[in-house]
C-alpha cells in the first residue's frame, strides 16, 4: 500500500511537469492533493502515520524514501520556478519543498483527528497565502490563485 500513496503522490507532480506557469503548477498540484485527500479521507497519510507507529524499520526506511523522493520531486519544481524568476532567487528550495509537504501532512492529520470537523479549505488557503509570501520573488502573496472548495467526506 506505501508503494501506492508514493506512486500517486509522485505522479501527480509529475503530471503538471509541462505547466508553463509554476505558481499555478504548484498550486494546482496542492489543489489536487487536498481534493484526493478529501475523498480517501485523509487515509494515505494516515498510512504514514502507522507506518511510523509499527516500529518495522524496513517499511520506516521505505516510506522514508518514498517520501523523500516526493519532496525531492517538489524540489525540483521550486528549482525551475527560481531559475524562471518565479519564486525567489535565494529560496532554499529543499526547505520550501519539505515544507509544503509538512503543510499537507499537518493540515490532513488535523482534519482527520477533528473526524472531518477542521475547516480543512480554510486553513488550507491560509497556509498557502503564508506559502506564497515565503516563496515569492517580492515576498507578498500576488500571485495566490483561486481558493480550493472542500467539502467533509460522506
Amino acid at each position: 500500500m506505501i508503494d501506492s500513496i508514493g506512486d500517486s503522490l509522485i505522479a501527480e507532480v509529475r503530471e503538471m511537469e509541462n505547466h508553463p506557469d509554476m505558481n499555478k503548477k504548484l498550486y494546482n498540484i496542492l489543489q489536487k492533493h487536498i481534493s484526493e485527500i478529501e475523498q480517501r479521507q485523509g487515509i494515505p497519510f494516515q498510512v504514514i502515520a502507522e507506518v511510523i507507529s509499527l516500529g518495522d524499520k524496513a517499511l520506516n526506511s521505505k516510506t522514508s524514501n518514498i517520501l523523500h523522493q516526493y519532496i525531492a520531486e517538489l524540489q525540483i519544481l521550486l528549482e525551475d520556478g527560481v531559475k524562471k524568476g518565479e519564486f525567489r532567487q535565494n529560496l532554499d528550495t529543499q526547505s520550501a519543498a519539505t515544507l509544503l509537504f509538512s503543510i499537507i501532512h499537518g493540515l490532513v492529520n488535523l482534519w482527520y483527528l477533528s473526524e472531518y470537523d477542521f475547516n480543512l479549505k480554510g486553513n488550507y488557503e491560509n497556509l498557502w497565502k503564508t506559502y506564497c509570501k515565503v516563496i515569492s520573488p517580492n515576498g507578498d502573496d500576488t500571485f495566490v490563485l483561486a481558493p480550493l472548495v472542500v467539502s467533509p467526506p460522506s
